[in-house]
């Protein structure tokens, strides 16, 4: 009985480390999310811990963005979602679409993942997450019709 089990072990073992790789930006993405929100628990609040997971969320269903390389969101507050990404992509438009359904989600500011990155307020550098959640000083391009 035993034997007859060992190869669909092997074929599930197989078929999960490929599902894996396909998805390791996105698993990734939420791992740094899921490291910083715990690292900045107490600057942070619950309406935009749930606000970043929602559009994080939104990001990971559409199948288009799920395996992006290049589109992370940097940060989320007041109804604005910052994401960062190359501007000559499709991914640009294609994350602003479908950031645009999320309830709460007022405007999306699409930044060039190249542009040089300034320090936000919430997240100094040299503090967890500091890297990632920089607000970019130029190159910002506010593709919500303004």
């Amino acid at each position: 009985m035993r034997r007859l089990f060992h190869p669909v072990r092997l074929l599930a073992r197989a078929v999960t480390l490929a599902w894996l790789w396909r998805n390791r930006h996105d698993i990734l993405r939420w791992g740094r999310f899921v490291v910083r929100t715990a690292t900045n628990r107490a600057e942070l609040d619950r309406d935009q811990i749930l606000a970043e997971a929602r559009a994080r969320l939104a990001l990971t269903m559409d199948p288009r963005t799920r395996v992006a390389p290049d589109l992370d969101i940097e940060r989320v507050g007041d109804g604005n979602v910052v994401v960062r990404t190359h501007l000559e992509r499709p991914t640009a438009q294609v994350a602003r679409d479908v950031l645009e359904q999320v309830s709460g989600v007022d405007a999306v500011d699409v930044v060039d993942l190249n542009a040089p990155l300034v320090a936000s307020p919430a997240n100094p550098p040299g503090t967890p997450g500091g890297a990632r959640a920089a607000v970019p000083s130029s190159s910002t391009t506010h593709l919500n019709g303004g």
